[in-house]
């Protein structure tokens, strides 16, 4: 019965040892797989920064030139450059500068 008793402990002894190691291997490859979603995340939000910042951009310089054809065209347009040659020379649709025109007449 003592011997039984001993080899019952030896083999509870045993698998605690394999359990803890299971559990520092399994904590070892959560830690790894943690730092690999961490970077992911990072990368992600990386990407999306400078694809927000591009488009940012992107619109910023858009705005800017729409901003500069209309200062153009008013001024076309006080001058009393015909509605065609402000089109052709500010890219403008001849409809907008006939807004303009009237908006510059009230």
């Amino acid at each position: 019965m003592e011997i039984e008793f001993l080899r019952l402990e030896k083999q509870r002894k045993e698998y605690e040892r394999v359990i803890e190691k299971v559990k520092q291997g399994s904590a070892e490859k959560m830690g790894d797989f943690a730092s690999n979603v961490a970077r992911l995340l990072d990368e992600a939000k990386t990407k999306d920064f400078n694809l927000g910042l591009q488009q940012g951009l992107q619109q910023g310089l858009q705005q800017g030139i729409r901003e500069s054809q209309v200062k153009i065209a008013k001024k076309m347009i006080q001058k009393g450059a015909k509605d065609e040659e402000i089109a052709e020379l500010t890219e403008l649709d001849i409809e907008e500068i006939k807004k303009l025109r009237k908006e510059l007449l009230n």
